[in-house]
């Protein structure tokens, strides 16, 4: 699948050869995900292989919905209100967080899917002209408004979407990785 690796490393000795092994990897979430409210601390819905399986395929169907590469780890997606890109208004949709970029779209296809880096979000907060909404507001002074969330609390989407941004601003500025 597109989680397992062969990883392949130079030894210590420079008269030893190479080695190699594969490995399987699996990526933890920070928050909610899909329509099951809080993941548990393995970043996992359910129990067996079949819940893995499902949780798999959801993740790749997620990326590839918004075009993003196998290496992009969902970290977070919310139903809720999302913007229109052309227009006013929101629609019933999902918000996704992914280690480099925010996205979201609707979900019976009334409106266009959205891609958005994390470096474009200067800051994110309660909204103050939309009842119980999440506010992003972007580099260029642009503010998107979601609301209307499900599954989590505003203050709990808040909180995780806050942190994956901290995370995503801080690997831009230190090259540090921290998930």
């Amino acid at each position: 699948g597109s989680n397992d690796a062969l990883l392949v490393c130079p030894s210590l000795n420079p008269e030893s050869k190479p080695w190699a092994c594969c490995a399987a990897i699996e990526f933890e979430t920070l928050g909610f995900v899909a329509s099951t409210g809080p993941v548990n601390e393995r970043g996992r819905r359910g129990r067996g292989s079949n819940s893995r399986s499902r949780d798999r395929q959801w993740r790749s169907d997620v990326l590839r919905r918004y075009n993003l590469p196998a290496t992009e780890t969902l970290l977070a997606q919310f139903s809720c209100h999302v913007p229109h890109l052309t227009g006013s208004g929101t629609a019933r949709g999902e918000l996704n967080a992914t280690r480099h970029f925010v996205c979201w779209g609707p979900r019976q296809g009334h409106g266009q899917d959205a891609l958005l880096m994390w470096s474009k979000v200067e800051a994110l907060g309660p909204s103050t002209a939309v009842h119980e909404a999440i506010e992003f507001i972007l580099v260029d002074g642009t503010k998107l408004a979601f609301s209307g969330f499900v599954e989590a609390r505003r203050d709990d989407a808040l909180r995780t979407l806050r942190e994956i941004h901290s995370r995503a601003r801080s690997e831009l500025t230190t090259g540090a990785v921290s998930y």
